[in-house]
C-alpha cells in the first residue's frame, strides 16, 4: 500500500499544498522573533533546562500551537495544520523528554476535540513527535548534520503513526496521495528554520550578554580606584559619573543605608529637591529585600504628569545590602536588556570592590587583629590576572567568561567574610576548585591537580581559608617561570581522630637555608596570606596538637604536612 501510495503521489497538488503550509511557518518564525524579546520569554533561553523557564516556554508554545487553528488551510472538507513543526522545534529546545511529552500531548488533544476524523491519529503522532524531539534535543539545538537527520527520522514517525491508525480509512489515502507530501516537507523544513530561529535569538543573546560582561568589566576597571578610601560621598559622585557616561540611563544614584549620597544626571530639583527623593518607598523595598525592585511610577508637579521608569540594584558586601545603585529614565522609555545584564553584572563587580574597600580600611585600622585580617585579605594581583582572564575570553567564549566571573565573585565573597568559625572541609575543597578554575583559565591544561580525600575528612571542621593559600602558593612561587608541566597533590585523611593533610607540588623548591625560617610572621613574601598566616592560625588555635612541618626535596617540589591531634570529625 505504501508503494501505491508513493507511486500515485498528485506532485502539483501537493507542490500548492506546501505552498499554503509554509507560510503558517513564516508567521511562527515572527511571532517568536518579535514575543521572544520579552523578558518573561526571553530569559527562558539562557537555560531552557531549568524546570521553571521549561514551565513558561511550554505556556508559550502552546498558545502558539493554539493559533494554527486560525492559520489552517482548508482542504477539502477538512484543516491542514503546521503544529507539528513548533512542536518539535520546542521540545527540541526544552531538551526534555517529560516536557516534550507535555507539550506534544496538550497540542494533539487540541487537534483530537476538535472532533474530526483523523482526530485520534494527530494526537498520537503529536506526542510521539515531541517525546521524541524532546529526549533527543537535550536543550543541544545547533544546526548541523546530525540534527536534520533527527529531524527527517521525527516526521517519518509521524507519518508512520498516521498510516497505521489510518490504513482503513479509504480517504487516508486520498489525502496521503494529495497531501502527504507536503505536511511532511512542511513540518521537517518548518521545524529547521523555527529551530534556526531559535538558535538565532539564543546567539543573539549571548552577544548581547557578552558585550554587558565586557562593559560590566570595564566600568568597574574605571570605578575601583574610587572605592579606595570607603563607600564616600566623594567617591560615589565619581562612580555615578562613569556610569552615566557608560550606561544609556537619564539618572543613576548611588546610596548607603539611609540616604543618598550622590546622583548624576536629568535630575529635575523641583522635584527631587537635592536628589532626596531619590531615596522613596521603592528605594526601601530593594534594601529589605535585597532583591533587584523594577517599577514604573509617576510624580506630579505643578499639575504636570512626570512618567519614570526605575531601577534600585542593592549593592551587597559579605551578603548584607549596604546601599543600592539607582537607574531612572524619564517618560516611557524602560531598561533594555543589554542594560538590565550590564547592571546585573556591575551589582556582582561592585560589590567586590565595596567588600575590597571594607578590607583596606579594617586592615589599616586593625593592624594587631592579625587572625581576622588574615581571612580578608586577598592579593590584588589575582584580582586583577582574573578580570584579564575573563576579558580575554569574552570575544571567544562568552559563556565560559560569565561563569569565570560568577565563580570569581563567589571566592570573593567568601574570601571576605569576617567570621572566626570553622567550616567542613568541603566547603574548603569548593573555594580551592574554584580557585583552580580560574587558574586554569589563565594557564590552560599546563596545570595537573590531584585530590586524594577520604569521605570522613570532608566532614571535618577548619578555619576558612586553609588550605587555598597553601595553593595559591603553588602559582605565586613554585611555578614561577618553570617549564613543563606544573603538578599539585592534595592528601587529607582522618583516621583514630587525626588529622593528616600534605600539599605537594614538582615546583622550584625551597633552599635548605630557608626552611627554618619560613614559617616566621614577616618572612614571607606576597600579600601575607601565606605559610606563616595559616601556620599562625591553626597554632592559636590547636596549640600543641599541632604539628606543622615543611620539606623540600633534593629532587625539586615543595611539601606542606599538617597533622592535628585528639580531633573528631
Amino acid at each position: 500500500m505504501i508503494i501505491t501510495v508513493i507511486q500515485n503521489i498528485d506532485i502539483e497538488s501537493n507542490i500548492n499544498l506546501f505552498l499554503q503550509l509554509f507560510q503558517q511557518i513564516g508567521v511562527y518564525g515572527i511571532i517568536i522573533l518579535l514575543l521572544g524579546k520579552h523578558p518573561w520569554i526571553r530569559d527562558c533561553f539562557s537555560d531552557a533546562s531549568d524546570p521553571r523557564a521549561q514551565t513558561r516556554l511550554t505556556v508559550f508554545f502552546i498558545l502558539l500551537v493554539t493559533l494554527s487553528e486560525f492559520l489552517a488551510t482548508p482542504y477539502h472538507g477538512t484543516r491542514l495544520y503546521s503544529g507539528s513543526a513548533v512542536v518539535i522545534a520546542a521540545s527540541y529546545l526544552m531538551g526534555s523528554l517529560f516536557w516534550g511529552t507535555i507539550l506534544g500531548a496538550i497540542a494533539g488533544l487540541y487537534q483530537f476535540f476538535l472532533g474530526e476524523w483523523a482526530g485520534l491519529a494527530q494526537f498520537a503522532s503529536s506526542v510521539a513527535i515531541g517525546s521524541i524531539s524532546g529526549y533527543l534535543g537535550k536543550n543541544v539545538y545547533r544546526i548541523n548534520t546530525r540534527l536534520v537527520l533527527q529531524v527527517l527520522f521525527i516526521c517519518l514517525v509521524k507519518m508512520l503513526v498516521f498510516f497505521a491508525l489510518l490504513s482503513d480509512y479509504p480517504i487516508a489515502l486520498f489525502f496521503l496521495v494529495k497531501s502527504g507530501f507536503a505536511t511532511f516537507t512542511t513540518d521537517f523544513l518548518g521545524a529547521l528554520l523555527l529551530l534556526f530561529v531559535l538558535n538565532f535569538m539564543n546567539s543573539e543573546q549571548e552577544k548581547e550578554q557578552s558585550f554587558a560582561t565586557s562593559n560590566a568589566l570595564h566600568i568597574a576597571g574605571k570605578t575601583i580606584v574610587y572605592f579606595k578610601g570607603g563607600f564616600s560621598a566623594e567617591g560615589a559622585k565619581q562612580v555615578c559619573s562613569i556610569i552615566h557616561r557608560s550606561v544609556p540611563v537619564d539618572i543613576v544614584a548611588i546610596t548607603d543605608n539611609e540616604q543618598v549620597l550622590s546622583a548624576f544626571g536629568a535630575i529635575d530639583n523641583e522635584v527631587h529637591g537635592d536628589s532626596a527623593q531619590l531615596f522613596d518607598r521603592d528605594a526601601r523595598k530593594a534594601m529589605r529585600t535585597g532583591e533587584i525592585v523594577y517599577t514604573r511610577r509617576e510624580r506630579h508637579r505643578r499639575s504636570k504628569r512626570l512618567p519614570y521608569n526605575g531601577l534600585y540594584v542593592p549593592l551587597k558586601a559579605s551578603d548584607e545590602v549596604t546601599g543600592l545603585l539607582i537607574l531612572r529614565n524619564w517618560g516611557n522609555r524602560g531598561f533594555s536588556p543589554y542594560v538590565q545584564e550590564l547592571i546585573s553584572g556591575l551589582q556582582q563587580l561592585i560589590g567586590i570592590q565595596i567588600e575590597f574597600a571594607k578590607l583596606q580600611k579594617h586592615k589599616e585600622l586593625s593592624m594587631q587583629a592579625e587572625l581576622l585580617a588574615l581571612q580578608r585579605q586577598i592579593n590584588p594581583h589575582f584580582f586583577f590576572n582574573s578580570l584579564n582572564t575573563i576579558m580575554s575570553l569574552i570575544r571567544i567564549d562568552p559563556p565560559k567568561a560569565r561563569r569565570l566571573l560568577l565563580k570569581m565573585s563567589e571566592i570573593f565573597r567568601i574570601t571576605f567574610k569576617s567570621t572566626g568559625d570553622t567550616v567542613p572541609l568541603s566547603s574548603e575543597i569548593e573555594i580551592v576548585k574554584g580557585y583552580l578554575e580560574l587558574e586554569k583559565a589563565r594557564f590552560g591544561d599546563n596545570i595537573e591537580v590531584n585530590f586524594a580525600i577520604t569521605p570522613a575528612a570532608m566532614r571535618f571542621q577548619l578555619p576558612q581559608l586553609i588550605i587555598q593559600p597553601l595553593v595559591e602558593n603553588c602559582f605565586a612561587h613554585a611555578f614561577k617561570g618553570k617549564p613543563g608541566k606544573w603538578s599539585i597533590d592534595i592528601r587529607i585523611d582522618v583516621q583514630d581522630n587525626t588529622f593528616t593533610m600534605s600539599v605537594a607540588d614538582n615546583g622550584h623548591g625551597v633552599d635548605p637555608k630557608e626552611l627554618n625560617s619560613i614559617l616566621d610572621m614577616g618572612v614571607g613574601k606576597g600579600s601575607g596570606v601565606g605559610l606563616s598566616n595559616v601556620y599562625e592560625r591553626l597554632k592559636n588555635l590547636y596549640g600543641k596538637r599541632l604539628d606543622f612541618t615543611v620539606e623540600s626535596p633534593s629532587e625539586g617540589g615543595f611539601v606542606v604536612n599538617i597533622t592535628i591531634y585528639g580531633t573528631s570529625e
